[in-house]
């Protein structure tokens, strides 16, 4: 394992740094020894918490790719590493670790960033995470440190992430115009008058108010 290397400075001080894994992948000397990972490759998100083969209703979490190196350092500190099946032209399988969303005690932090600023997603929010087109990741994870009849293990719950979004050419161009809220009536301009619209279930408009001076 490595010395201290680098250190972070916050509005609480500075906060010495431990690199036993490799680049982006830092563990921070405090209380619980969170795992800071930079720029990671996010897989199997299930941030709404479905039921599936391998996830009970209700469970969110998703899972991050390990570098091999850092895989085997993980292992031997008894992190939950697990490896993905070796491809049909032989090239071996990815390292990952499963990180869980808890909200039960302390919610985590969770934001989704893109162009227009930065959003906090709360507990019936985050499942927007399962389909945003991700361009970088990181992650602040909390070992959680069990032992259960003998045997010992470290479970991988996040404390805080950071999602940035990939945005496609037009997302970008009007990224400044206000949004309108579809489920609010929109005014209409018809020459010196307006008119109250919706928008039905197709997508269609229809004029549900009278013509107003």
């Amino acid at each position: 394992m490595a010395g201290k290397e680098l250190s972070v400075t916050s509005g609480r001080g500075t906060k010495e740094i431990e690199q036993p894994y490799g680049p982006g992948w830092l563990l921070l000397e405090d209380e619980n020894n969170q795992l800071l990972v930079e720029d990671g490759r996010i897989v199997f998100r299930n941030f709404a918490g479905k039921e599936g083969q391998y996830n009970r209703e209700g469970d969110r979490n998703f899972c991050v790719i390990i570098p091999p190196d850092i895989a085997e350092m993980m292992i031997e500190d008894r992190w939950n590493v697990k490896k993905l099946k070796d491809r049909q032209d032989g090239t071996p399988g990815d390292f990952y670790i499963q990180v869980s969303v808890g909200y039960k005690n302390r919610p985590p932090n969770i934001f989704l960033i893109s162009s227009k600023g930065r959003v906090r997603l709360g507990q019936h929010e985050v499942e927007i995470l399962d389909w945003v087109d991700i361009a970088k990741a990181d992650i602040l994870i909390n070992p959680y440190r069990w032992k259960v009849n003998g045997n010992e293990g470290v479970k991988a719950y996040v404390k805080s992430l950071a999602i940035t979004m990939n945005e496609d050419a037009l997302e970008l161009k009007y990224s400044t115009v206000p949004e309108v809220d579809v489920n609010e009536p929109l005014a209409i301009e018809r020459g010196d008058q307006e008119a109250a619209v919706e928008i039905d279930e197709d997508g269609n408009e229809v004029f549900v108010g009278e013509l107003v001076d």
